[in-house]
Formats: C-alpha cells, structure tokens, sequence
C-alpha cells in the first residue's frame, strides 16, 4: 500500500514540477519578447501646430487642440517638434488617447474615449532646446498624442518687494460660501 501511494506522489509531483517548467517558459517568452520599439530611426518633424505669444514671457506652443487631432504615436515614434516660443519650454503637457479626437467639442457632443497625461515611459522627453523638443513612445502601445507646453518666464523680485500681490475687488477670487451667498 505504501508503494502505491509513493508511485501517486511521484506522479502528482512530476505532473507539478512539468506544468511550473511550462509556465516559467511561457512567462519567460512573454515577458522576454518584447516589441521592436525602433531605437535607432530618426525623428518624425512636425513643424504643424500652434504657437501663442511666441518670444514673451508667456509663450505657449500646442500640437493640436484639446478635441484633436492627435498625432499618431506608434511604439518607437520618436517627435522632433518646432515649438516656435522663443525660449526652452519649463512647462509640459503630454496627453495620449486611443481615438485621434478623443474630446467631444460641443455641448450634444459625444465623446470618443477621452485622453489621459501620459504616464511612465510613455511620453518620453529625450532633447529639449530653444528651437525643437522632442518626445518618444518607449512602449508597445500604439496611441495619439497632442502636447502643449509653455514658457512662462519669473518676473524678477526686488530687493525688499514682495512677489505677491493682493487682488482687487474686481478682481479677488470667489470663493465657494461666495457663491453660496449670491443664489
């Protein structure tokens, strides 16, 4: 009896010890082959776009607009944009989308997935100048893309002076019990 139950056991374990093996291969092949993300292919120009206030303290540069269209951004895709602002851009936006017009536009507008700032290595920043950025998908997704980025320029302090100021009536913040108040 008990050479039965050691030939069960020996089995039970060759049977355990096969499916792990076949599973450790299928975890090794997945996770070892990844996409070919094109490392070594040039930068994609994209000269489009729009730049605001382009050389002042607060230049702006975007893709697109928030509706769309986005870029194509395809695994590997690596974008050299022209932002045109007159500066090295200090503030960024990235945002990807499955939809090329992920955002409806009207009120009645139906929307087609929406967007989402990139996150990880998704929107990878690898060269940053006065003239150009540009921005790669380090993934294997194929998504859109629409950046905006700004150059907002410090007004220097004096000596003494406080860079805060006090808004005026016109002008102060309403503030929720503000609201509250006026229905």
């Amino acid at each position: 009896m008990l050479s039965r139950i050691t030939q069960i056991g020996v089995a039970v374990c060759f049977a355990l010890a096969a499916a792990g093996a076949l599973a450790s291969s299928v975890v090794t092949v997945a996770c070892g082959n990844q996409c070919d993300r094109n490392p070594n292919e040039p930068a994609v120009l994209y000269t489009a776009g729009t730049t605001l206030n382009p050389g002042t303290p607060f230049a702006s540069y975007e893709s697109s607009p928030g509706e769309g269209p986005y870029l194509p951004f395809p695994a590997g895709r690596t974008y050299r944009f022209t932002h045109g602002l007159g500066g090295t851009p200090t503030q960024w936006g990235m945002y990807v989308s499955f939809s090329p017009s992920p955002i409806a536009a009207t009120d009645g507008g139906r929307t087609r997935g929406g967007s989402a700032i990139c996150a990880g290595n998704q929107c990878t920043i690898e060269r940053v100048t006065p003239t150009v950025f540009e921005v790669r998908n380090d993934t294997c997704s194929d998504v859109y893309l629409r950046v905006a980025v700004s150059l907002p320029t410090l007004v220097p302090v004096e000596a003494g002076s406080s860079p805060v100021t006090e808004p005026d009536a016109a002008t102060a913040p309403v503030t929720p019990s503000d609201a509250a108040m006026s229905l």
